[in-house]
């Protein structure tokens, strides 16, 4: 099986640091090639699909969650995160 390949960016909302966009792109680890379709599930309830960059967004709150990736003839990628949320100082 073919390995994913994630590339990651982290976006804070000014909404008290309490949620945050998660996004990236998922390539081939092999060639480098955008991913098209790639399913991305975050803890088993909130999904999201790779557009013809192979790139995505989720919006989370901050705290533990779990990230798995799946495509057909791919192995699939699961990944654990830890947001923090940003304190406001005034």
């Amino acid at each position: 099986m073919k390995n994913l390949l994630f590339l990651f960016c982290l976006v804070s909302l000014q909404a008290m640091g309490q949620s945050t966009f998660l996004s990236g792109k998922v390539t081939d680890a092999e060639t480098g090639e955008s991913l098209i379709g790639v399913n991305l599930m975050l803890d088993d309830s909130l999904g999201a699909v790779t557009d013809v960059t192979g790139s995505f967004t989720i919006l989370l709150k901050a705290g533990n969650h779990t990230l798995k990736a799946s495509f057909i003839g791919y192995e699939t990628y699961v990944m654990d995160l830890d947001i923090k949320a940003r304190s406001e100082e005034h």
